[in-house]
């Protein structure tokens, strides 16, 4: 029987800060990740006034799992490493032959 493991590394900061106050890693089945995430985020001071951001690599597991734990107090972004990849992908069939170009203008705005 195969298990649906994850990781999942985790920061947390004060608003206007860089500096963590908080790492984890998370591990498990997707359910698992999401319930220590949360747990992790109110050791950190998530509740009624803050925000969950998430970073990650645009998987919908994880945006499910934010708006599952934080509710409208969350948001997930893909990290632009990740965001590039699937750009690279679709300039094939966006702009065939002129796939640089393409990519340039998506990467600018």
């Amino acid at each position: 029987m195969k298990t649906n493991k994850t990781c999942v590394d985790t920061y947390a900061h004060e608003t206007g800060s860089a500096t963590p106050i908080l790492g984890a890693i998370f591990s498990g089945s997707v359910a698992d990740a999401g319930q220590q995430l949360y747990g992790r985020a109110i050791q950190a001071g998530f509740g009624k006034g803050a925000h969950l951001h998430g970073v990650g690599d645009g998987a919908t597991w994880t945006a499910d799992q934010i708006d599952g734990q934080s509710g409208v107090q969350g948001r997930c972004l893909t990290d632009f490493y990740h965001l590039c990849g699937y750009l690279t992908a679709a300039a094939k069939s966006c702009a065939p032959r002129h796939e640089k170009a393409w990519m340039d203008k998506q990467k600018t705005g």
